[in-house]
């Protein structure tokens, strides 16, 4: 297999980082730690490749969880006004009273099935309550609607 099979073959597994170890490194005791989420690449000493390990994995994962809150705030419409979210191709999160009528009239205004009671979220929402919903009543909670694939 040639090296580019190679890469993407554990690329596809999942595994965060790559090590290099070839003539140059050999000679000068190093290691290289090529990143697969895109950024550079590292040459360290033997010695201190383990720490240097650690932290690239630390930092992989912050610069994942960055990358996926910022595409989960692009396609989550928050509202208070459900109409506003018909025809929006992503997750609606709005007011709730917890009933199963509200959750029907809700689907059919969105046109997106309820997928369930938001109960924490790392995406910060300020919805009024005193809003009223569905013929009149009171929200009481969040609830999240979309498509399931």
């Amino acid at each position: 297999h040639t090296p580019g099979w190679k890469y993407h073959y554990w690329e596809f597994k999942g595994v965060p980082v790559r090590l290099e170890i070839g003539r140059r490194e050999y000679s000068d005791k190093s290691v290289t730690i090529a990143r697969r989420d895109g950024l550079p690449k590292k040459t360290v000493p033997l010695d201190k490749m383990i720490d240097e390990i650690h932290a690239t994995w630390i930092d992989i994962e912050k610069n994942m969880y960055k990358n996926a809150l910022e595409y989960l705030k692009k396609m989550t419409l928050i509202t208070d006004k459900p109409e506003e979210a018909q025809g929006f191709k992503g997750l609606v999160l709005t007011l709730w009273d917890g009933s199963k009528e509200c959750a029907e009239e809700l689907e059919q205004t969105v046109g997106k099935p309820v997928l369930g009671e938001v109960v924490e979220s790392p995406i910060p929402f300020n919805l009024d309550f005193n809003k009223t919903i569905c013929n009149g009543r009171k929200p009481d909670r969040y609830v999240l609607l979309g498509v399931t694939y």
